[in-house]
């Protein structure tokens, strides 16, 4: 089977490419510069290597562009991850939150409504649903983001579900919860946190009853690849997550246990459009996916440890 993937030079996109290895893939990346390229150029010349991989450099907002990927690659199936992640910078550049996130998925959803796509996989967030009530969030909840980068999401599944009614496009939507492990962007927490202890800085953690919902990266690329070929995940919406909330400090204890540093921990008030809990309800995706998170959190961070001392510290 052909599949389209976008975004799948990305953290989740690489792992995800990964684990198609039974069906033709053709990755479209434009390599953004929200960190620095050589990430996504190291991660691609890994992939090219698989003999099912093709990439073609091509950003999403170039809507002529990528409909010359869609007529030549005549896909079957689309993965949509290309994004522009993290919530902080959204406070700052919304606008640009808006035409990736939003005018971007449109594009994409055009053409897979198009050539006929027999089904259209779009990686949303967990960050939609907004502050967590001391209770795992289910796909039913209202959703309620407090950022641009989440609101931008929200608005992408609306899109989602409109070409879903309007071009009976089959569409699973996918909410992962607080990826982390191998291959981590140098923006996301495990990797600043790793950082700034083998300097010797403090890193930062919020007052109050902070949690995370951590899922380790090869089991989100495992739901993504459920929810792309199982008949059942057909225009439905699923959490991608451990079903556990895990406190800031433990996950700091597990990092100072896997890299033999100490950390120095300076706390400050939770920022704006951040939230202090993630939690996720995974019934449905376990009962239609036979999805179920496999990496435990030590587990996830040893692994995490090793790939850095390995690569990640060379970059």
């Amino acid at each position: 089977m052909k599949v389209l993937i976008t975004g799948g030079a990305g953290f989740i996109g690489s792992h995800v490419v990964e684990k198609l290895h039974d069906h033709q893939v053709l990755i479209v990346d434009s390599l953004d510069p929200y960190y620095d390229p050589k990430w996504k150029k190291e991660r691609l010349n890994k992939l090219l290597k698989l003999p099912h991989v093709q990439w073609r450099h091509v950003d999403i907002l170039t809507f002529s562009e990528l409909e010359k990927v869609f007529h030549f690659f005549q896909p079957d199936r689309v993965i949509h991850l290309a994004a522009m992640p993290g919530v902080q910078p959204s406070l700052v550049h919304p606008a640009k939150y808006v035409d990736v996130d939003v005018k971007g998925t449109v594009h994409v959803l055009s053409l897979a409504a198009q050539f006929g796509v027999s089904r259209f996989v779009f990686a949303s967030s967990s960050s939609v649903y907004g502050p967590a009530v001391n209770r795992p969030c289910r796909e039913d909840d209202e959703l309620q983001p407090v950022s641009p980068y989440a609101a931008a999401k929200a608005a992408a599944e609306m899109y989602c579900r409109t070409y879903q009614r309007l071009y009976h496009l089959p569409v699973t939507i996918v909410r992962p919860f607080t990826v982390y492990g191998p291959e981590q962007r140098p923006d996301m927490a495990l990797w600043k946190f790793v950082m700034k202890m083998m300097n010797g800085e403090p890193i930062t953690l919020y007052r109050g009853a902070m949690g995370r919902d951590y899922t380790y990266v090869s089991d989100i690329a495992d739901g993504i690849v459920r929810a792309c070929f199982r008949p059942q995940a057909v225009n439905r919406t699923y959490n991608l997550g451990n079903g556990c909330v895990v406190p800031l400090e433990k996950l700091v204890a597990e990092l100072e246990k896997a890299i033999g540093k100490r950390a120095v921990i300076e706390w400050r008030d939770l920022p704006a459009g951040d939230v202090p809990l993630t939690w996720a309800d995974t019934t449905r995706a376990e009962q239609e996916l036979e999805f179920r998170a496999q990496v435990s959190l030590s587990e996830g961070i040893r692994l995490f440890a090793d790939w850095f001392w390995e690569e990640g510290v060379k970059r």
